[in-house]
């Protein structure tokens, strides 16, 4: 299309055609809407505020060795400051999630460390495959900068200890959704068991404290995160195996909720999925307000 053809069309009729662009796709980062709404940009001098407009709502990050992607969004930051503020979704994600030693971790600390001041109105960020085992201290004070971020998703990331999530997490102040999602063929290099806290340690290592909270993670490391957390408002999990471990530290982790838990969900795809259901309908207080209990054998 010529630029001519763009001018003699009025500029709101053009607007409506680029937001229809940027609906087409229900996916948050969808790389074919991306590279529409680019040559969007390009087309017309008239269609930059709207194209950029949608363009950077969304961003994904990937990590690579040697950081193009990110060095690329830095310097379009730098050459126009305004296109930071537009940004409110950030997908941090790893070239090749399969890869134990990379430099994942570096590229955390980047971003932590550059980011935050340019994107204020940041409020969706998701790590997706990223490093946490090898992450510069450095990186949690730079998260802490990311002060606008109210939802925050950790996504098939690598990990050893409890204390890595929960570093990662606790970086981050006044979140109001926090979302794991650790598949079951995720890189896990042998988590450590989780150790209750001392009364003397507390100080320390104080539970996150989130509105709501979603699991989606193998069934063995369920206990070792709901000690992270204090009582929640929202709670779904996802269970497959059901064993009875987990489904204590569920049941135990409902009843220190109390009253303060008012929506939950359990999904159960396992086999054992009715009688999982009538154990844990049993244990859930009569104040909840919402309970949805699915299975799928």
């Amino acid at each position: 299309m010529s630029s001519e053809l763009a001018t003699l069309v009025p500029v709101e009729i053009w607007e409506h055609i680029i937001d229809f662009v940027n609906t087409i796709s229900t996916r948050r980062f969808d790389p074919v809407r991306c590279r529409t709404l680019a040559s969007c940009c390009l087309t017309s001098r008239s269609w930059l505020p709207r194209s950029r407009l949608h363009l950077y709502h969304s961003v994904s990050l990937y990590l690579t060795p040697q950081y193009q992607n990110h060095s690329s969004f830095l310097r379009g930051l730098s050459l126009n400051p305004t296109n930071g503020p537009l940004v409110q979704w950030l997908m941090v994600k790893t070239e090749d999630p399969n890869v134990l030693e990379s430099s994942a971790g570096s590229g955390l600390s980047l971003i932590a460390l550059q980011l935050p001041h340019r994107l204020p109105n940041l409020q969706f960020l998701t790590l997706a495959g990223v490093d946490l085992i090898n992450i510069h201290p450095t990186t949690y004070i730079g998260l802490s900068c990311f002060r606008s971020v109210r939802f925050l998703v950790l996504q098939a990331s690598v990990w050893s200890r409890y204390d890595q999530i929960y570093r990662v997490i606790k970086a981050f102040s006044g979140l109001i959704e926090v979302i794991i999602d650790f598949p079951p063929s995720h890189i896990v290099q042998s988590p450590t068991p989780f150790v209750e806290w001392t009364p003397e340690r507390r100080w320390h290592n104080r539970k996150i404290t989130v509105p709501s909270l979603t699991l989606q993670i193998p069934d063995k490391y369920i206990a070792g995160m709901m000690h992270l957390f204090a009582p929640c408002t929202v709670l779904n999990i996802e269970l497959r195996n059901l064993l009875p471990p987990e489904m204590l530290a569920v049941a135990n982790y409902l009843r220190l909720c109390g009253k303060a838990l008012r929506k939950l969900t359990l999904n159960f795809k396992s086999k054992a999925g009715p009688v999982a259901m009538h154990t844990m309908v049993h244990n859930v207080p009569s104040e909840f307000t919402v309970v949805s209990v699915n299975y799928q054998c």
